[in-house]
C-alpha cells in the first residue's frame, strides 16, 4: 500500500468493541514505530539490544538475566544472547555480586552510554518527518497518557 492508501484505512471493523480498536492502533503504532526506531539506530545495533541498554541507563543500575529477560518479556536464553552480544562489543559488562559469586548482573560501560545516547540522537530526526501529517500535535502530550496506559498494562502482563 502505498501512503497515500493506508490514511484513514480501519484497524478493524465498524462494530468492533472501542477496547479492541485502541489495543489494535496502539500495536500497529507500536510497529511503526520500532521500524522507524531501528532504521535511525548507529548500524552495529539492533532494536532490542538498544533496549537493554536504555534500560540499563534509566536504572543507572544493574540487572541481571533473569530480571532484563522478564522485563523484555524474552526467554532467559534469548536475554543471554543479546547480552552477550553487548559485551563483546564493550557496551555492558557483567560484574561479580560480592555477596552472591553466582550472580552476575550487568551494567552499562560508559561506551554503551554514548551508543544510547547517539541512539536517543538519531531519533530526534523522526519528528521534523512526520510533523506535517500530525500538524500541531505535541508529542510531550502524548507522553502522560502513554505511560498511565503502560503502568496499566505493566501488571497485567507480567503477573
Amino acid at each position: 500500500m502505498t501512503e497515500k492508501a493506508t490514511q484513514g484505512v480501519r484497524s478493524g471493523l465498524p462494530d468492533d468493541p472501542d477496547d479492541f480498536t485502541a489495543v489494535t492502533e496502539i500495536i500497529m503504532v507500536a510497529h511503526l514505530a520500532e521500524t522507524a526506531f531501528s532504521r535511525s539506530l548507529p548500524p552495529c545495533l539492533t532494536y532490542a539490544q538498544f533496549g537493554v541498554l536504555n534500560r540499563l541507563a534509566r536504572l543507572d543500575g544493574t540487572e541481571t538475566i533473569s530480571q532484563l529477560a522478564k522485563a523484555f518479556l524474552v526467554s532467559q536464553p534469548t536475554m543471554s544472547s543479546t547480552v552477550a552480544r553487548l559485551e563483546a562489543a564493550g557496551l555492558v559488562e557483567r560484574r561479580t555480586d560480592v555477596s552472591d559469586a553466582r550472580r552476575r548482573p550487568i551494567a552499562l560501560t560508559e561506551a554503551g552510554r554514548m551508543v544510547r545516547d547517539e541512539g536517543v540522537e538519531r531519533i530526534d530526526g523522526l519528528r521534523d518527518r512526520i510533523a506535517p501529517m500530525l500538524g500541531d500535535t505535541d508529542f510531550g502530550m502524548l507522553i502522560p497518557a502513554l505511560r498511565r496506559l503502560r503502568e496499566a498494562l505493566e501488571p497485567v502482563v507480567l503477573e
